[in-house]
């Protein structure tokens, strides 16, 4: 359980026991009533905010040539460049699409022997990318090369 959801259950439990209270005392019925159910509103709403994930969307591709493929000793980022490389991109700087660190080791290694093959025989690749958001690094994050 993530600690947003344990605190929202702790939160919860404190609401609910606060109504047992109030019943046992006498409180005004329709008063708890409302109190409660906006308790019950409030807690499905939080929880389903909770469920949500920031999610990338791979919602464009680009086809090209490779102009470079780059990697550096500093991180686990996989750079490269198309010949035709976007100018310019709403959130990200547009001088690169990167495979971020996150990737796990094995499938980094798996896109990057696939990049360097096609960089060596000047084979087109095509790239998936949220052409709207989801920088890696700063630079445009490709979901997909193929």
């Amino acid at each position: 359980m993530t600690p947003k959801l344990v605190v929202l259950l702790r939160d919860y439990k404190k609401s609910i026991n606060k109504i047992k209270l109030n019943i046992e005392t006498g409180i005004n019925k329709d008063v708890l009533m409302k109190n409660f159910t906006a308790t019950i509103y409030l807690s499905i709403v939080a929880l389903c905010l909770l469920t949500l994930e920031a999610k990338a969307h791979y919602n464009a591709n680009i086809s090209g040539v490779l102009a470079g493929v780059y990697v550096y000793t500093n991180g686990d980022y996989i750079y490269l460049k198309l010949k035709n490389q976007p100018t310019e991109h709403p959130s990200c700087k547009p001088t690169y699409f990167v495979i971020d660190g996150s990737v796990p080791y094995e499938r980094r290694q798996m896109l990057l022997s696939r990049l360097l093959t096609a960089y060596a025989t000047k084979e087109k690749v095509n790239l998936g990318y949220d052409k709207e958001g989801d920088c890696a690094n700063g630079y445009i994050r490709v979901h997909k090369a193929g």
